[in-house]
């Protein structure tokens, strides 16, 4: 219940796995120190970039308008309701592919799903990019205010040792 309360997540079902991994987590988060979790969370709001501003808890700390919240969940929604359509018609285009018989035919068949995949992967990424771009475009119209909060929700940047 206590990192539910720090991450503002609801608390899960008791049903075996979820509730050892929430166990699993509640222990992992007594064990840091009060500054450790601010930290995490502040990493964890970094990570999930302007798209956290769609949860009512962050946008409230932020400062912004039920509307303001409602336009950023409203990029973040579509995107994954365009996501999961996405999935489908992959997992369908990769069903299609016949399996083969013979060495040539099954190795051909791989060679197509592949491509099939990257191709869906390249749109993804596609998708990703103009999904960061509106919420980059959302997010610049806070006012001075809320940009300060949500620089100050979000903490120092964190740096992976690989930047140096």
């Amino acid at each position: 219940k206590r990192s539910n309360e720090i991450f503002n997540r609801p608390t899960p079902k008791a049903d075996g796995i979820a509730l050892v991994d929430q166990n699993f987590a509640d222990a992992s988060l007594r064990a840091l120190h009060w500054r450790q979790r601010v930290r995490l969370r502040q990493i964890a709001l970094q990570d999930l970039g302007p798209s956290a501003l769609s949860r009512r808890e962050v946008a409230r700390a932020a400062g912004l308008t039920e509307v303001q919240r409602k336009r950023f969940d409203f990029v973040v929604q579509q995107f994954k309701r365009n996501s999961a359509g996405y999935s489908v018609a992959l997992a369908k285009l990769i069903d299609e592919v016949p399996n083969g018989q013979t060495s040539t035919e099954i190795d051909d068949a791989r060679q197509k799903k592949t491509l099939i995949t990257q191709d869906f992967e390249a749109s993804r990424i596609r998708r990703s990019d103009a999904l960061q771009v509106q919420l980059k475009r959302l997010e610049s119209k806070l006012t001075a205010i809320q940009r300060r909060r949500w620089a100050t929700l979000k903490g120092p940047r964190f740096r992976r040792k690989s930047e140096g």
